[in-house]
């Protein structure tokens, strides 16, 4: 709410710069009492009781803090939330501002122990039981229903009725609280949306004698302010007060309520044990001071938790620093660190053969695994492959910083300096125009002065696509001896904060640093070569960060691999746990039996299965085992909500068929066939739970021709885009399954998941069927069958809705 209409509602209140009296204006005499009520029922209110009546927490499983007494006698008055004058900045505009779970993750309470409101004392005696485990304590989180309830029991408390106008109001301002709630981390809620259904007629007190357009908008606009700060001065408040707020490492997007008393004993078990690791070392506050005044430090960076399945995740942020008194420059420690990662990538592009094994990404591993594939069947090798995964322990926290640093020099042993070229690239969007500012490093034999000859050349290259470059005219110099100087004060000064305390990281290097993945490439390449010389002779190494994958067709040199990784090494600080490694073979190597699948079939590695023997590879979609769908989309009901739809649908598909697993050379028929029917099948589990958050009126049962459209649209964006890759020369070739194949796999794959609430789309059902039935004149239904045959998708069956 802004401030003047707070200012209004308080009577002959005074600026206190000023000595004028601000008189109340006429059309808020009658809010007055309301307010003046709101403020004394707001005191008057329990709220600490009924936190913890809503939202008790057990700290075994027979007691909870419901059931244990705490003396909190007429204390309760400073447990109420203070009601903000002024929103949060950013949010003086109500039309707009929004809300979502990310805003209130920052603000909240994750790097200190300032609270809004202070924490009733008995709520922490209620949290001192060492002897819950801490799986235990992490499944105490307060449900959705639970922190509705709660908000609904002190709106009702606090808010007046005749300030809502009409119960009608009330319920339409709860639904949407309702709503809020159930939103994932990134997704956002708006002034527009709170006022949706909100009835003006209904509020006496914003009536006046005139009954003008321009009053109706006045009704409004001030109905919205009120609204508006309802919900983001007081819910928010609220929230932030009681419970840390959170997403999770299992959910993807979802966000987890956690009570303020709880959390505080989960995480300081979290950094007991962090800290037990002799990772970090305790230095004061000056030193750190004086560390950032030599410029040896690039900043501090903060320490939180993200809960997981059996405990909590340590998060360094890097990518977000606001001015303290430790740096004032405000920029992050990423930021600072943007030439150096330029740099070293511009060293992983000019001498690729320093990465040895490394890939980077799906791309990396399409072209190496074809590459094997080809070479593999021209010369028509027919022996069994073994498969070794690999997994090293604590990568990023066991690496020798003084190894790392030394292996890093070698890196950066070019006897010439750096030129680094500022330009802007602007790009037009579907929705917008947008302009981003870009870095690119070349050395002095391979700099392009002239601006122009540089962008033809980019454009060349497809770096500059239907883009605008403007020259910034900016050029720096940096010289190895300079990088590898900053490289060594990020990662041996690498300071933390923990609470209200600083560490030196001692051991390894951050995960959330922005050099971090290139850092383990560069390190572990330099160990492959050592010590893991020759062990991929006819056969395939590949390293994603810190995941190996052999295949070869030597068993003494997969199980030489593996023997070699079990027992460590030591000088990379490389050390295998037993239980993350996987082969196709069996195999025992000093007592340790390791998993073994099966010689023939499909062996997982980084999200892929691959083929121990035709070498199809797939997507592994049991990691979305237990994990509901509706958190692996951020929803956009704004303005557009049925096109916003289509687009994420089709962005879907667009990640599940990547070329890799559409690529003719590498996979048959069935194989594509079956990674086609999975990406239809796991689209339409997502259209279902989108079509769910919809609003009413705007769904497929509402509007069956139009989601048909968007069905179809699907079903022929995979043949566009393998067009668009083989026009590229980024495929080698069609796909092996014609068009109405896909049209049909695609159909069915809707049919199956939506006719599990056949009394939802019915309407959108009969038009599908028909279009199956249309579909099956022209084709041998027999082998599409197979792959869409229950047994082929059961990993499907473990996925929430």
């Amino acid at each position: 709410m802004s401030t003047d209409l707070l200012t209004a509602l308080q009577p002959h209140f005074s600026h206190p710069n000023s000595n004028k009296i601000i008189r109340t204006p006429r059309r808020y005499i009658k809010a007055q009492k309301l307010f003046v009520q709101l403020l004394k029922r707001h005191k008057q209110c329990r709220y600490y009781y009924l936190v913890k009546y809503h939202c008790p927490v057990s700290l075994t499983p027979a007691v909870s803090d419901k059931d244990v007494e705490g003396s909190v006698g007429d204390k309760h008055i400073r447990d109420a939330p203070v009601l903000h004058r002024r929103p949060p900045r950013g949010t003086a505009n109500n039309e707009t501002a929004a809300v979502n779970h990310n805003d209130i993750q920052h603000q909240a309470v994750p790097h200190s122990s300032q609270h809004i409101l202070p924490i009733n004392p008995s709520d922490e005696q209620h949290m001192t039981d060492d002897g819950a485990s801490q799986e235990f304590l992490l499944s105490q989180h307060s449900s959705i229903q639970q922190i509705y309830l709660l908000l609904r029991a002190i709106l009702h408390q606090v808010v007046p009725e005749d300030l809502w106008g009409s119960r009608h109001n009330r319920v339409c301002f709860l639904t949407n609280v309702l709503l809020f709630l159930r939103m994932g981390r990134y997704e956002r809620i708006t002034p527009h949306q709170l006022m949706t259904g909100m009835r003006l007629t209904d509020c006496d007190w914003l009536k006046l004698d005139s009954n003008t357009v321009q009053e109706f908008h006045t009704r409004r606009a001030v109905l919205g302010k009120l609204v508006w700060w309802l919900f983001n001065n007081f819910v928010i408040t609220m929230l932030r007060s009681y419970f840390y707020i959170t997403e999770t490492t299992t959910q993807r997007n979802q966000v987890l309520y956690y009570r303020s008393s709880l959390w505080k004993m989960l995480k300081d078990k979290a950094t007991e044990q962090h800290l037990s690791r002799h990772m970090l070392s305790q230095i004061s506050q000056n030193t750190v001071k004086n560390l950032i005044r030599d410029h040896q430090c690039l900043g501090v960076a903060n320490l939180r938790f993200v809960p997981k399945k059996t405990g909590l995740r340590p998060i360094v942020n890097m990518g977000r620093q606001e001015k303290t008194d430790m740096s004032s420059t405000g920029t992050s420690i990423n930021y600072k660190l943007q030439n150096l990662f330029k740099v070293l990538t511009y060293e992983k592009e000019a001498a690729p053969g320093m990465l040895g094994a490394s890939v980077f990404g799906t791309n990396d591993i399409y072209k190496r695994w074809t590459d094997f594939v080809v070479k593999r069947k021209a010369a028509g090798c027919t022996d069994p492959l073994y498969f070794v995964k690999v997994d090293i322990q604590h990568c990023f926290d066991s690496i020798p910083q003084d190894k790392l640093l030394e292996v890093m020099a070698s890196v950066l042993s070019r006897g010439c300096d750096y030129l680094i070229r500022r330009y802007a690239k602007v790009i037009a969007t579907r929705k917008n125009v947008q302009c981003t500012f870009e870095k690119h490093i070349a050395v002095l034999d391979d700099f392009i002065p002239c601006f122009k000859a540089f962008v033809l050349l980019q454009n060349q290259s497809g770096k500059m696509y239907d883009a605008i470059a403007v020259d910034q005219v900016i050029q720096h110099h940096a010289s190895p001896t300079v990088m590898l100087r900053q490289l060594q004060h990020h990662v041996q000064n690498n300071v933390i904060q923990v609470g209200g305390s600083y560490y030196r990281q001692i051991s390894g290097i951050s995960q959330g640093s922005c050099l971090s993945s290139l850092l383990c490439s560069f390190f572990y390449a330099d160990m492959e070569r050592r010590h893991l010389c020759g062990m991929d002779t006819d056969g395939l190494l590949l390293r994603l960060v810190d995941d190996f994958l052999l295949v070869t067709p030597h068993l003494d040199q997969a199980t030489a691999f593996l023997c070699t990784m079990l027992d460590g090494i030591p000088d990379y600080g490389c050390s295998v746990h037993p239980d993350k490694v996987l082969t196709n073979f069996p195999v025992q190597h000093r007592n340790t039996v390791v998993t073994c699948q099966p010689a023939v079939g499909w062996f997982p590695w980084c999200g892929m299965l691959f083929h121990t023997l035709l070498l199809g590879v797939m997507r592994d979609y049991t990691k979305y085992a237990n994990l509901s769908i509706r958190y692996t989309l951020t929803f956009d009901l704004h303005q557009t909500p049925g096109q916003a739809m289509k687009q994420k649908l089709i962005n879907t598909v667009k990640a599940k068929c990547h070329a890799f697993f559409l690529e003719p050379k590498v996979n048959s028929a069935a194989v594509i066939q079956q990674t086609l029917y999975k990406a239809f099948l796991f689209t339409a589990h997502q259209f279902h739970s989108y079509n769910s958050c919809l609003p009413s009126r705007c769904r497929a049962q509402d509007n069956p021709a139009f989601f048909l459209r968007m069905i179809m649209d699907i079903c022929h964006y995979p043949l566009l885009l393998v067009d668009a890759m083989v026009a590229k020369e980024v495929m080698s070739g069609q796909l092996p399954v014609s068009q109405d194949a896909v049209e049909w796999l695609c159909l069915q794959a809707f049919k199956s998941k939506l006719s599990s609430h056949r009394s939802v789309y019915f309407s959108l059902l009969k038009p599908l069927e028909k279009c199956i039935r249309t579909l099956e004149k022209n084709l041998d239904c027999k082998e599409l069958q197979q792959v869409t045959s229950q047994q082929s998708v059961a990993e499907f069956q473990s996925i929430l809705a």
